[in-house]
Order: C-alpha cells, then sequence, then structure tokens
C-alpha cells in the first residue's frame, strides 16, 4: 500500500439512524454510533450496512438522538431502519420509505454493568422479499432478456426502486421453475449481450447488482463506454493539478495476471464445447470460439491485453473443455418468437464467461476522502506516476487510465470519513 501523506481524510455526518423496533417503539439511535460502513459491490444483490452502536444506558427523553438502553428496543432481526447521511461535498444518501433497510443481524461485542457495544447489519428489503414463496417465478418467460429482468424485479418481485437495465439484443426463452428472483437474476447475466452493433459473438455477460440508486441489471461492455465519474491523482503535493477533481490518499495493485488461473479458466484461449443432441443422438464438438476480436474494440479501459507467451500462440489453443446437452424439444418456441432468429446461446455463455474471467486481469484498490457519489459499476480515471529518477514525475501509461468500481465502501466515524474502492480492467495501458 502505497500511501499519500500530503493527502487529506474527508468528512461526514449521520443525519439520521432511526430503528424502528419490532414491538412498536422507534429511536434515533445516531448519538449513538461509534463507526459504520456502508458496502455495495458489482457482485452483489443488496446494499449493506455495518455500524457500531454505544448503549451507556443514558436517556433523555427530550433528545430523539440521545444514547438509548438497548433493551428498550428487544433488538432481535427483521427491523427497519431509516438512514441518511451526508459527505463533505452535500451528498445525501437517504434510505427511506421504499428505500429502507432492514436488520440482517444484531451482534453483540462487548457487554458489562456500565455499557453495551453492539453492532447492527442491515440490507435491503428486498433481500427479505426474494426469500418469500409468494416471489418464486412459477411461469415462462419470452422475448429479450432485458424485458424479463425488468418483469422479474417489477412484477414478481414488486421492488418500488429504480432500475437500469441494459437493453439486450438477444432473447431467450426460460421457466422460472420456482426459483428465487436474485438467483435468476445472476443467471441470466452470462446469458445476455447488449443492443449494441455486431455484438452477437463478440460481446456478452451482464451483472445484477443493487446501489444507493436501485437495482441494475448492466452490460460489462457498456459499463466501460461511460464517462469517468472522477478524475483522480496520486501525487506528493498538497495541490490538486487542474483537471482532477479529487486525490488519492493510498493505492495497491494486489493483482496482476496469473498464468495458472488464466489457462485453467480458458481465458485467453479457445474453449472446445462438445453438445449432444437427444432428439437425433447427434455428438458436436467444436473450437470456433475467441475472443481476439472484442480485445481490440473499445470496451475494456484501456488500449491493449496482457501480452502471454506469446511464443507458445495460447489464443490458438484450448486448456477448458465445456459441455452441454441440448434441450431440445424440452421448451418449444415461443408463439411470439422472431422467425429466422437464431441466439447462439452456448457461444453467448462461453463469450460471457471468458469476459468475466478477462475483466480482473488488473485489481487496484484506491482510498480516497468520503465521497457518496461513487457507486458500484462507475467509471473512475485514476492516475499515478512514472517510478523513475526524473525530477519532474509524469503519468504513467501502464497503471494509469480508466477502471471499473467492483465494490465500494464507505467508512465513516465521529473524527473523519474515509471511500476505500476495487476497481479493475483487463487492459495494462491507458487509453
Amino acid at each position: 500500500m502505497v500511501a499519500n501523506l500530503a493527502a487529506q481524510a474527508g468528512s461526514a455526518q449521520v443525519r439520521e439512524y432511526t430503528v424502528f423496533s419490532n414491538n412498536n417503539k422507534s429511536l434515533n439511535i445516531s448519538g449513538g454510533f461509534i463507526d459504520l460502513v456502508l458496502f455495495q459491490s458489482i457482485l452483489d444483490t443488496s446494499v449493506r450496512v455495518s455500524s457500531t452502536i454505544a448503549d451507556t444506558g443514558y436517556r433523555d427523553t427530550a433528545e430523539s438522538s440521545a444514547i438509548f438502553e438497548q433493551d428498550d428496543l428487544n433488538l432481535t432481526a427483521g427491523e427497519k431502519i431509516h438512514l441518511q447521511l451526508e459527505d463533505a461535498y452535500g451528498k445525501l444518501l437517504s434510505f427511506k420509505d421504499d428505500t429502507q433497510l432492514r436488520v440482517q443481524q444484531v451482534s453483540n461485542l462487548d457487554e458489562n454493568a456500565n455499557k453495551s457495544i453492539f453492532s447492527l447489519h442491515l440490507y435491503s428489503k428486498e433481500s427479505i422479499d426474494n426469500e418469500l414463496v409468494d416471489t418464486r417465478l412459477n411461469k415462462r418467460y419470452d422475448g429479450r432478456i432485458s424485458d424479463s429482468v425488468n418483469q422479474i424485479l417489477k412484477d414478481t418481485l414488486k421492488t418500488p426502486k429504480d432500475v437500469f437495465i441494459d437493453s439486450t439484443i438477444n432473447h431467450f426463452s426460460f421457466l422460472g421453475n420456482t426459483e428465487k428472483p436474485f438467483y435468476k437474476l445472476a443467471w441470466l447475466g452470462p446469458k445476455s449481450v447488449p443492443d449494441i452493433p455486431n455484438s452477437v459473438g463478440k460481446l456478452a455477460g451482464y451483472f445484477f447488482f443493487e446501489t444507493p440508486d436501485g437495482f441494475h441489471f448492466r452490460s460489462i461492455d457498456k459499463l466501460f463506454t461511460q464517462t469517468p465519474k472522477r478524475n483522480l491523482i496520486y501525487n506528493n503535493t498538497p495541490f490538486l493539478p487542474d483537471g482532477y477533481n479529487g486525490k488519492i490518499i493510498s493505492y495497491s495493485f494486489s493483482s496482476q495476471v496469473n498464468l495458472d488461473s488464466t489457462l485453467k479458466s480458458g481465458a485467453l484461449t479457445k474453449p472446445i464445447l462438445k453438445t449432444f443432441n437427444p432428439f437425433d443422438h447427434s455428438y458436436n464438438e467444436e473450437k470456433t470460439f475467441s475472443d481476439t476480436d472484442r480485445l481490440q474494440s473499445d470496451y475494456m479501459g484501456g488500449i491493449a491485453p496482457p501480452e502471454i507467451a506469446t511464443d507458445l500462440d495460447l489464443w490458438n489453443k484450448a486448456t477448458q473443455i465445456s459441455t452441454r446437452w441440448r434441450p431440445i424439444g424440452v421448451l418449444p418456441p415461443s408463439p411470439d418468437a422472431i422467425e429466422n432468429e437464431d441466439w447462439p446461446i452456448d457461444d453467448i455463455v462461453r463469450q460471457a464467461t471468458t469476459r468475466y474471467n478477462n475483466l480482473f486481469n488488473t485489481r487496484l484498490n484506491i482510498v480516497i476522502p468520503g465521497d457518496f457519489s461513487i457507486n458500484a459499476g462507475d467509471i473512475l480515471n485514476c492516475n499515478f506516476p512514472e517510478i523513475s529518477s526524473r525530477a519532474s514525475k509524469i503519468i504513467s501509461n501502464k497503471n494509469s487510465g480508466n477502471y471499473l468500481v467492483i465494490d465500494v465502501a464507505h467508512r465513516i466515524t465521529k473524527e473523519n470519513c474515509y471511500t476505500s474502492i476495487n476497481l479493475v480492467r483487463e487492459s495494462i495501458y491507458k487509453k
């Protein structure tokens, strides 16, 4: 971890932290919080909050924010929470009413006769709804995958939150099989192709996740076409250069390409697909898939993928075998299916699997002053100095550039606020 001693911590305030207990009592406990972490990830279906609360037994009925007696609220699990947080830039995150949070678990950390310190772990209400039998998927879905995703979120899960869905170009028929909505939405991600010209056979792979803004079903490739939300820089001076709107306090590159993992996943090779058709008993084996065309496009955050053992010609060799039983006759075509429309689902899934694996070629963690406007799925432009003996440092073309936000953790204490961000991209050179 490289630290920037010239950068300063941010600040934030807990405007409201109201607990609506299961015994019909409510109290704003913002005066009792010690620290709070708001976490979101492109790999998670819920926004999550973990907070440490101190209960000293002090009571002041005139002040709703007074430190309270835990026994009065009798906290167990499932309690409704209203939470409002504001950073130093004036960005307000509000989890109230339709965006309410729920207590997932209460953990006692320390307790004696004078005080009790415990943690509240919170998640979205939809995480509870997802487990109900009433929200299980028990119908057939046809048409564009993006339309099916919207039906699942709005008609079945009935979320009142905003949903952000990148339109898919491919149609796909499937059965709900009484499965949970979140599971099915994640299952549809590798089968989805973004509505981009000439994308079939080149682009595939979606993520389903939640941010404070709502639920997202987003194409990896479209995420990389976003304009960077922040231009950040790491330097050892107290000044912020022109063209930047934030400083990096510390950073670390935790992982680069691992050849062994790459070979096992088939990420940079041509995987073999073996299929069996139970209708005519035909067997087929093919090795026609290649990820080279996509890697030459503008959907990976930089200009070039890492070169791996080029003298061994790994691009044209196979290290993975996929097998598939073709469900011929299991699910008849939809009555409204488009004529002569053939979506190669096997190739799409293989393309998406490769996309997921290559996405994490370069991993970066940065810490910046608290900034609540940054969400999972955003693009950040991060710039680092080139390692050299020159007195005047220049920006490194290898490590600098656009990165995709995978995880965001906003940590708030009484004194300061930091935002820790995990970012990835598959290229190693900036545009």
